[in-house]
Parts: C-alpha cells; structure tokens; sequence
C-alpha cells in the first residue's frame, strides 16, 4: 500500500458539476468492485442495472495524462468543468454530490438562497457531512481549526 498525502477538505457540489470526477474521486482508480455475494442475494437474470453515462475527459486532461503538450485548447469550447481546471487527486471522503439539484438545471435551479439553507439543514445532509468532517477530525493530532 503506497502512502499519497490528499489535503483534508469536505467539498459540496451539484449533481453534474464535478465533470468526469466519480464522487470518491479518481486517486485510487476505478471504485467500482464486483460482490462475490450478490448471486447469492437475488436472481442475476432478473436484475436490471441503469447507469449514467460517464462524462468523457476533456482533451486539456487528457493530455496532461498522457504527459502530451496540451497545444491549441480552447478554454470556452474544452473546459467545462472546474475540475478541467484544477485535475484534483482528492480522497474518497472529500466530495460531497447534492444529488436534489443538478447542474446547469433550468428546470430546477439551485439558485435561492433557502434551497441551499433547506439542504444544509436536512438530516440527510447533515448526517453525512457532520460524519466526514468526525472522520477528518479523528486523524488529526491536534486539530487547529477550518476555513
């Protein structure tokens, strides 16, 4: 197991506005694992999966991963997303989806201040947040304070 050093942020964003970043982010590859006892829970034959589909990388990101020069990128056309601009390597815990409103949404914003007060105070979110920020907390050995 290899030692990576992620800064500790707790980090809320829409449904959609984090591009081609998974919610537990992409350090430690793909999230995604196979149960070995699934078969055992209910019939494979009958069970129907719906996924979303996955948003490409932009060319700006792949070529910062393939080690390309980036060249002539246009930055209104390319980048669509922070995370284009930022190629964060977050931990796991460090994104937070609201999964109530979507980004770039006309027919649900989430552009009034009580849909943002409403979620915060929510039990669900509260629940989680509150829990990532304990985890946060428990590594550290001498917490000196957030921002």
């Amino acid at each position: 197991r290899e030692t990576t050093f992620t800064p500790r942020l707790l980090l809320v964003d829409l449904k959609g506005a984090n591009g081609h970043l998974n919610q537990l982010g992409d350090l430690y590859g793909d999230p995604t694992f196979e149960d070995d006892h699934q078969s055992e829970l209910w019939d494979a034959e009958k069970l129907e999966v719906t996924e979303e589909e996955l948003i490409p990388k932009s060319k700006f990101v792949q070529s910062l991963e393939n080690s390309d020069e980036p060249g002539e990128i246009d930055p209104e056309e390319e980048i669509d997303s922070w995370v284009d601009f930022l190629v964060p390597r977050f931990h796991p815990r460090s994104l937070n989806i609201v999964n109530e409103y979507k980004h770039k949404c006309t027919e649900r914003a989430f552009d009034i201040f009580n849909y943002g007060a409403d979620l915060w105070h929510s039990r669900k979110f509260d629940d989680d947040f509150a829990d990532r920020i304990r985890s946060y907390a428990e590594e550290c050995d001498r917490m000196q304070g957030f921002q």
